[in-house]
This record gives C-alpha cells, sequence and structure tokens, in this order.
C-alpha cells in the first residue's frame, strides 16, 4: 500500500515497490580490529604513540573516548536485541558480541 502523505487514504502504489527487511547496527571497533569505516575511540593516544606529538596540531581539541569498546559493549548488545540484530561478528567492521 502506498500514500503520498497522512492527508490521502493509502491505496496501490503507482509503481513496483520492492520491501527489505534489514538491520544495520555499527559498532565502533577495539583498536586491534580497526577497519577504515570504524569510528577510533582512542584516536589521540593512537596518533601520539604512532607519530609523535607533532602529528597534532597545537591547541587542537581532539580527546580520547572516556569509554572503552569494552565499557560499550554491553550497551551494543542490549541495543542489537532489541532492534532484531543477530547473528555472528563476520566482518572487518564488527567488534566481538558478548551474545550472538
Amino acid at each position: 500500500m502506498w500514500r503520498a502523505d497522512a492527508t490521502v487514504q493509502a491505496g496501490p502504489s503507482p509503481w513496483p515497490i520492492l520491501m527489505v527487511n534489514a538491520v544495520a547496527a555499527p559498532r565502533s571497533l577495539p583498536r586491534a580490529q580497526r577497519a577504515a569505516a570504524s569510528v577510533e575511540l582512542r584516536e589521540p593516544s593512537r596518533t601520539l604513540e604512532r607519530y609523535g606529538a607533532s602529528a597534532i596540531p597545537e591547541g587542537s581539541t581532539i580527546a580520547d573516548w572516556p569509554l572503552s569498546y569494552e565499557d560499550l559493549e554491553p550497551a551494543y548488545a542490549a541495543v542489537e536485541r532489541a532492534i532484531g540484530v543477530a547473528g555472528a561478528a563476520t566482518s572487518l567492521f564488527e567488534g566481538p558480541r558478548s551474545s550472538p
């Protein structure tokens, strides 16, 4: 069924509509598993370790997150259960899960 807005009664779609049931719930990753598309929780510390103090401009406000992946994982798991994410982590873009 289709309707242009809430003021119109729903009816057949004027064009083919494909329905996809999918949920994506990206997680930040632990540093050891970091992929290009992930969020780094400890970027300033990692940058300093790798490139030294000159790599971060003076006066920069960049800061490490006060939480680690291990701190966040139970919250990720709770949200994923609530929205229906299921299955084992199978790609570079997923961190370890406490439950499937």
